[in-house]
């Protein structure tokens, strides 16, 4: 029987960076560079600072780096892609997807940067990363809402769980199991 994650799984495993058309690789190049932006603006808020500090005083693998450390502040991957993606949250000018009611640009971009630093994936592998984890929020979040925000839900907040460990079989050799 099909799944809807094992669907998604064979879409991310068949997809390659030269299909992607070249308005959606202008979008996702605008896209990652915007959210650093916005991220480089949350840094500035105090909650951002209390987490980035909290997350850098957890020590742990030195994966990935969390923004505003000039590379000197690395942290477990999960720990970068969560403050970073608090970063970018945090100033409420991310992207985002109406008809999901969701935040695609926080969610999926900083587990694509820490995911592609974990990796050392490439500039290509990153934004691959960045096009299918944005598809696939996009598409779940328009599946459940409205009722999902109707029943008290932030979608950004309950589906960043789900898309970004999904996108990081692009950055992690991966094989199917039956």
């Amino acid at each position: 029987m099909k799944t809807l994650l094992g669907t998604f799984a064979e879409f991310i495993s068949r997809a390659k960076f030269e299909d992607i058309p070249s308005e959606v690789l202008t979008q996702a190049k605008n896209s990652i560079l915007d959210l650093i932006g916005v991220s480089i603006g949350g840094l500035d808020m105090e909650f951002p600072q209390m987490v980035m500090e909290y997350l850098a005083s957890l020590g742990g693998k030195r994966e990935a780096t969390l923004l505003g450390s000039h590379g000197r502040v690395k942290v477990p991957a999960i720990h970068a892609a969560l403050g970073n993606g608090i970063c970018a949250h945090a100033p409420s000018m991310d992207s985002g997807y109406h008809p999901g009611r969701v935040h695609t640009g926080p969610t999926v971009i900083p587990a694509a940067i820490a995911g592609g630093e974990l990796r050392g994936a490439s500039g290509q592998t990153l934004i691959l990363g960045t096009v299918l984890g944005v598809e696939i929020l996009s598409r779940v979040s328009k599946a459940i809402n409205p009722s999902h925000v109707d029943r008290g839900f932030h979608t950004t907040g309950t589906l960043v769980l789900s898309v970004p460990p999904q996108l990081q079989g692009k950055f992690m050799p991966c094989r199917k199991r039956n």
